[in-house]
């Protein structure tokens, strides 16, 4: 468990870097560059270290589904997650990933039969609950939300929703294509095209929507050195990581400990971006880790149930 808790300390980082970014270049620009960089590094690394696979090998049905990996854990995930940073602390941002272990068990339900029991709702409900008075508030680490609001809940939680939705679809889809019996993708493979479709897909948005220049001017150095690291960190360092633990455990646990990062992310934040601590975020996360936890001593109970009939 603890290689799961360093890996969302890794992705705790990256939302520090990605918050100090925003005030150098537009958001999908930046992500664009992060990805095309990041997987054409991530593929000439599969070169270097794997031996090839023939990419006329591979069916269109596999095809698909590395499209598919490219628009959810790619595209919608970091696009949304870098546009939402311009209204939201980074701690609610990394915050609101804590929905994905339950967008996974129903995506993981629908791909691989994963059973939904009264226990694991029961967690689902009490994470939900506990997550609902950080959506109501407008001020979250001394961070006005001022996104356009539908009610009790902003545009840039929506957009936040939807990319906690799309991680746990691609981190299930990517689970999928690495267990697939008769075609061994390697993580590094998935990465590189993934992440190389997924940038041509954010700068396409870049080109069509946002304003010049998408680097401002006479920060072009202090943009590279952000996008750099945060590229190095997250897409080479944490995705590969991130898709060798799916190999070992399940992809609703690896997604369930997501609820370490918007704590690590809100003690990062207040050291480096002057974010608050509230008692207010804290209580919220300790009733997301409580849902959480009931929620996971289901999977536990069903893992020894398996083992035993086997």
């Amino acid at each position: 468990m603890i290689q799961i808790i360093c890996l969302y300390s890794l992705y705790a980082v990256v939302f520090i870097f990605g918050k100090q970014a925003l005030l150098y270049s537009q958001p999908i620009f930046l992500t664009g560059a992060r990805m095309i960089t990041a997987g054409v590094c991530t593929y000439g690394l599969y070169r270097m270290w794997f031996t090839s696979l023939k990419w006329s090998s591979i069916s269109w049905k596999d095809w698909w589904y590395i499209f598919l990996l490219a628009v959810f854990n790619v595209y919608l995930t970091n696009a949304n997650e870098a546009w939402s940073l311009q209204h939201l602390s980074s701690a609610k941002v990394a915050f609101m990933y804590n929905l994905s272990p339950f967008f996974a068990l129903f995506f993981s339900h629908r791909m691989f039969g994963d059973s939904i029991t009264w226990k694991k709702i029961l967690g689902m409900a009490i994470s939900c609950i506990a997550i609902t008075p950080l959506l109501i508030s407008d001020t979250v680490a001394d961070v006005v939300d001022t996104s356009y609001k539908i009610g009790f809940i902003s545009v840039a939680e929506i957009v936040m929703v939807i990319a906690a939705a799309a991680t746990a679809y691609g981190w299930v889809i990517m689970k999928y294509l690495m267990d697939r019996p008769s075609k061994s993708f390697n993580s590094y493979f998935l990465n590189g095209v993934s992440l190389t479709l997924g940038g041509l897909f954010c700068f396409a948005q870049a080109f069509l929507f946002e304003a010049r220049p998408f680097v401002a001017d006479g920060h072009v150095t202090d943009f590279m050195w952000s996008m750099l690291i945060m590229m190095l960190l997250q897409n080479i360092v944490a995705y590969n990581f991130n898709a060798y633990l799916l190999t070992v455990y399940s992809a609703t646990l690896v997604i369930l400990f997501s609820f370490v990062m918007p704590i690590v992310t809100a003690l990062l934040g207040y050291f480096f971006l002057n974010e608050t601590l509230t008692i207010q975020f804290f209580l919220c996360s300790i009733g997301v880790a409580f849902g959480l936890f009931v929620f996971y001593q289901e999977e536990l109970y069903e893992d020894e149930h398996t083992e035993d009939r086997e």
